[in-house]
């Protein structure tokens, strides 16, 4: 056997079929990297032997960043990381590969005059990279996941290259009846072992390498040594090897023979595709309206759901402060009943939705929330005062506890948005008294209390000793934080924070806040959506797909893990009103939250309608606002017997 090219001046080493592909150092698959190395042709994936090589003037528009070999040293630890350990790619290369990846979708989006069918492919992409990009932007990581994830970005970056020039320079070549053979382009080129492809490949100037026997019949007319790929490659093996199993189906345009694809998804879903973990579902009683009511089990199930509510009637407000602002047993608790904070307002169409539920009834089971609840942190003193632009005065409610709680947060801020995604950690959403436990930050386990009292009682305190002992083991033992200390000063956002700064600067508590209500709201978006459509069964293409159609109700199409907020989406807000001038800067995060909706059972017609409606007024817009935020707070409530979070504007007199 012999390899042979009519038009290239090498000959690349052939990458033996394997079952298990190794990953290398610098976060490639050696001879099996596809994106810098030559592949035998796969019918349907023309185009990753069109991606450009390093040394080309395509391949240096394409910038450096995608042709770096990644070493440890591209990676530092995040001082601000979670767990010790952590660390993210470093930030001039990061920004080179961020920059790379929105160059590669733009050019996808610029290709006209391609049907669509051919366009499906780099959609998925896309999609694919965004998440990537994401995964390596918020999540920090061990040196050899961070490498891995940004050799992923590269990866994609050259593929989507390579897709380009398919699409604008070979197809065009393939169908017309031209002959190109001379003009060979500065791609990778493929390997085949048939004579229709070679020759296929030749016409339109794609170099070749063909495998054929060696015989006499061969022309020869130079012998080269063969390149070997540690030229050009890691030859140091990772860790961890990849499997690649041949029989697997990955739900990628059906192309379940083709390896590569495969081992793109199988990296994605391992490396830069993680979920968070749903809401407990909770069994309620149903109000007794008459003979026929009866008990409703409302659990994860999607069919005939009645959203009928179990509630009472709301009590009057008082004016004035109201004590212990998230006492569990309080019968005006924030989590069932709709509660206006002090310091900012809820959006009006949330308020009025969240009003309209009325005052729910005591949960047979603790509500959980997947970052510390908002109104754990918009509390007072009883010894301190509201400061004096509070937009909500009379609404205020004491806990003193509150200066502590802030102050502890942004030391564990950190872990609480890893943990979500973290594989190696509990990521489960925790009820209101395990946040109470977090953020008071006493993280050593104690002692079993002495058994006393009535047996209710004591089974009562029990668990309630194991539920703070978990999460002194979650906070003191997984993330090594030691308990809280009041002299402790911790960056945030390059501010040193000391105790007193947390308790005085209304700025740091808004900007806590924002981010409670804008990761819980998110996470309580995707654990209701995954209730009302069931996915585990669906391919993982599809599953990703419906988590970027979530990701778009508050940013681009891109994956789960932007339930993590940037801070500059701090100056970014979804939920106008129809009085406000920018109102229609809203229609697509309102599009996209209904778009959702039609997929979930007894969605009102209205909505449907307004999805397929292209424009737009201001009447329609206020209109489907209400009633789609309405739809959802009926649906959460009757899934998790508790309010869902809104969304809030960060209020503007706290910008400085």
């Amino acid at each position: 056997m012999c390899v042979t090219s009519p038009n290239a001046t090498w000959i690349p080493q052939y990458p033996i079929e394997r079952a298990i592909i190794k990953t290398y150092s610098d976060g490639r698959w050696g001879e099996r990297e596809y994106s810098r190395w030559p592949q035998l042709l796969t019918p349907g994936m023309w185009h990753k032997a069109c991606i450009p090589r390093v040394d080309t003037e395509e391949g240096r528009r394409l910038g450096a960043g995608v042709w770096r070999t990644l070493r440890p040293g591209d990676w530092e630890v995040d001082r601000r990381a979670a767990m010790p350990g952590l660390g993210k790619i470093r930030g001039q290369l990061m920004d080179a590969l961020e920059d790379a990846a929105q160059a590669a979708i733009m050019r996808l989006d610029m290709i006209a005059g391609q049907p669509a069918r051919r366009l499906e492919y780099g959609r998925q992409l896309v999609l694919i990279l965004r998440q990537c990009v994401d995964r390596m932007r918020l999540l920090p990581a061990t040196v050899d996941i961070s490498i891995a994830v940004a050799a992923h970005v590269q990866r994609l970056c050259l593929e989507m290259a390579g897709l380009d020039v398919y699409l604008r320079v070979v197809l065009p070549r393939l169908e017309s009846t031209l002959d190109y053979s001379t003009h060979v382009l500065d791609v990778l080129g493929a390997f085949v072992n048939e004579g229709t492809s070679a020759s296929s490949l030749v016409r339109v100037g794609v170099p070749v390498f063909l495998l054929q026997p060696l015989s006499r019949d061969v022309k020869v007319w130079k012998v080269v040594p063969v390149r070997l790929v540690e030229e050009e490659l890691s030859a140091t093996p990772s860790a961890v090897p990849i499997h690649h199993l041949p029989t697997e189906r990955v739900g990628a345009m059906n192309l379940t023979f083709n390896w590569d694809v495969q081992m793109v998804v199988a990296v994605s879903r391992e490396l830069c595709a993680p979920t968070v973990e749903g809401l407990r579902t909770i069994t309620v009683d149903k109000p007794e309206d008459g003979p026929e009511s009866k008990r409703a089990r409302v659990d994860s199930l999607v069919g005939s759901k009645d959203l009928s509510l179990p509630v009472h009637a709301r009590p009057q407000s008082k004016k004035g402060a109201t004590p212990s602002g998230g006492s569990s047993s309080g019968a005006q608790h924030p989590s069932r009943m709709y509660t206006a904070s002090p310091f900012y307002h809820i959006p009006h169409a949330w308020a009025t939705a969240l009003q309209d539920i009325g005052l729910l009834k005591q949960s047979p089971a603790a509500v959980q929330y997947f970052y510390p609840p908002p109104y754990l942190l918009d509390t007072i003193p009883s010894s301190a005062p509201l400061p004096n632009n509070a937009p909500n005065p009379n609404s205020a409610r004491r806990d003193d506890k509150v200066f502590r709680y802030l102050h502890n947060l942004v030391r564990i801020r950190e872990f609480c948005r890893a943990r979500l995604f973290d594989p190696t950690v509990d990521g489960k959403a925790l009820t209101i008294a395990e946040w109470r436990s977090a953020l008071w930050g006493d993280y050593t386990p104690k002692d079993a209390p002495v058994a006393k009292g009535k047996a209710s009682e004591e089974k009562k305190a029990k668990r309630r000793y194991e539920d703070r002992n978990a999460i002194a083991r979650l906070f003191g033992s997984v993330a090594c934080l030691s308990s809280y200390n009041e002299a402790q000063v911790i960056t945030m956002d390059d501010i040193d924070v000391d105790k007193n700064l947390a308790a005085q600067s209304v700025m740091l508590r808004m900007r806590l806040i924002w981010e409670a209500h804008e990761i819980n709201f998110r996470c309580d978006l995707v654990a209701l959506d995954r209730v009302m459509v069931p996915r585990d069964q669906w391919p993982i293409m599809h599953r990703w797909q419906r988590e970027a159609d979530i990701s778009a109700v508050w940013g681009q199409r891109s994956g789960i893990v932007t339930v993590l907020p940037h801070p500059r989406e701090v100056t970014t807000f979804h939920w106008r009103r129809g009085s406000d001038p920018q109102w229609r800067e809203c229609i697509p995060s309102l599009r996209a939250f209904i778009t959702l909706m039609t997929r979930w059972d007894q969605v009102p017609a209205d909505l449907c309608r307004a999805v397929r409606q292209e424009l737009w007024d201001v009447g329609l817009y206020t209109h489907v606002q209400q009633q789609a935020i309405h739809f959802y707070v009926q649906n959460f409530v009757a899934h998790f017997h508790r309010l869902p979070v809104a969304p809030i504007m960060f209020p503007t007199a706290y910008l400085v």
